[in-house]
């Protein structure tokens, strides 16, 4: 499963990412973005 994050603040995502065991929670991907309209582009399926 993929899991992503989307906050404005770097330091927020990555403190997030890096505070639980993704992998035991079933999480084997991280992605972050840094605001909602690039959450949105990296959550939509590729249209190509």
């Amino acid at each position: 499963m993929k899991l992503l994050i989307v906050d404005d603040e770097e330091l927020t995502r990555t403190g997030v990412i890096s505070s639980l065991d993704w992998s035991s929670l079933g999480i084997d991907e991280v992605i972050q973005a840094d605001d909602g309209v690039h959450g949105l582009e990296t959550a939509r399926p590729s249209q190509a």
